[in-house]
């Protein structure tokens, strides 16, 4: 899925989960889960270097998204993205290479999309 309609799933999110969860306590922690994960993920993407204190702020948003993550699925919610999110190797890339979002492949995706 294309990174664009990704990002827009997850913006409209909760209008989906009304949708979708008749539970409205299991509804409320799927959009309080989701709305974490994009902070992170927003987080991740900018664009400028990150300082000492922005990667350990990061590691916490991170950390507190994995404890309710991990509530909600256990074991079986783990695969390797959020393996790296919350076991801190994110946070050491960040801190190594400072801005990721120019080791993005985003535009290389977005271009294989085209040619499809």
């Amino acid at each position: 899925m294309p990174n664009t309609h990704c990002c827009k799933f997850i913006n409209n999110f909760p209008l989906l989960n009304a949708h979708c969860i008749a539970d409205e306590a299991r509804r409320e922690r799927w959009n309080e889960v989701i709305q974490l994960w994009s902070l992170v993920m927003e987080c991740a993407r900018r664009r400028e270097d990150f300082s000492k204190q922005d990667v350990e702020d990061f590691q916490t948003m991170a950390d507190d998204w994995f404890e309710k993550w991990v509530t909600m699925f256990g074991r079986d919610g783990l695969t390797n993205y959020t393996h790296i999110v919350s076991s801190g190797h994110l946070a050491f890339y960040m801190t190594t290479w400072g801005n990721l979002y120019k080791y993005s492949q985003l535009g290389w995706e977005a271009y294989n999309s085209l040619l499809k």
